[in-house]
């Protein structure tokens, strides 16, 4: 299974006009923990699944992770391209090297 690439496109923060999408840190979680995670963040989402990347997929296409404080493990994926056609491919990108989990059956 492979992620879609809207997984990964940023949204306008209209106070700057910049670009992020946000994501969690997950390194060094147990798996259930990640899902627990996730679902305790987002409980309005209905997860379906999750894609994993690692760091270094993020800098291989010229994004950067920031870490921020609206809690902890959290991040936005920044950097991005100021036009929609070259954001398209940095998240093409993105969700080739990403790794798809179907979220557990609860």
């Amino acid at each position: 299974m492979v992620a879609k690439e809207r997984a990964f496109l940023p949204r306008k923060h209209d106070a700057d006009a910049s670009f992020s999408t946000s994501t969690f840190m997950v390194g060094g979680l147990r798996d259930r923990d990640i899902w627990r995670l996730g679902r305790h963040k987002l409980p309005c989402a209905r997860l379906h699944g999750r894609a994993d990347l690692v760091a270094e997929h993020v800098t291989e296409v010229g994004l950067a992770l920031k870490a921020d404080s609206r809690f902890r493990r959290h991040a936005d994926i920044v950097g991005w391209a100021d036009h929609k056609s070259g954001q398209k491919l940095q998240a093409q990108k993105l969700a080739r090297a990403s790794r798809v989990l179907l979220a557990p059956q609860t």
